[in-house]
């Protein structure tokens, strides 16, 4: 089995960010006991390589030529937009038509989004949280792609 080049990227930031988070206990670190995640290598290495993946996930993963078109094909098959962020900046404006299933509650409403019997394009406000939950939909085999922001991913459509 061959590494594509974007799975070679993927990894790298994945352990660039372990690294980061690595080094911020090392040299931030929390002696008090009192936080959660910097005062423990582990959690601070893997939190690192969380964000060290999503980051790549998000701003690196594909062109924005590219991302027109998947969108396009996305629409012309029919796809439902799924908006993943919170309610309160949903009501400050939203795409016409769109759901919106915060990110922390996509898990608990999953099956809501695999009623839609359709692709999915996941939008919020940068792109970020929307590429979580196309990564939790994909790995679930749900046709489904990252807008990215909804203002920009409203022009595309």
């Amino acid at each position: 089995m061959e590494i594509t080049p974007s799975q070679k990227k993927t990894i790298a930031f994945t352990l660039l960010g372990a690294t980061a988070g690595y080094a911020y206990h090392y040299f931030v670190g929390c002696n008090s006991g009192g936080c959660a995640i910097a005062g423990n290598p582990v959690l601070s290495s893997v939190w690192g390589a969380a964000m060290g993946f999503f980051s790549f996930q998000s701003f690196f993963n594909s062109s924005s030529k590219n991302k027109k078109m998947n969108v396009q094909e996305f629409v012309e098959k029919g796809a439902k937009i799924v908006d993943v962020r919170s309610p309160e900046e949903f009501s400050m404006g939203h795409i016409a038509g769109s759901v919106n299933i915060p990110l922390q509650e996509l898990v608990s409403r999953f099956s809501e989004v695999e009623n839609m019997k359709s692709p999915i394009i996941f939008c919020c406000a940068s792109g970020n949280r929307s590429g979580q939950a196309t990564h939790y939909g994909q790995g679930r085999n749900l046709d489904c792609m990252n807008g990215g922001g909804w203002s920009s991913l409203n022009r595309l459509i």
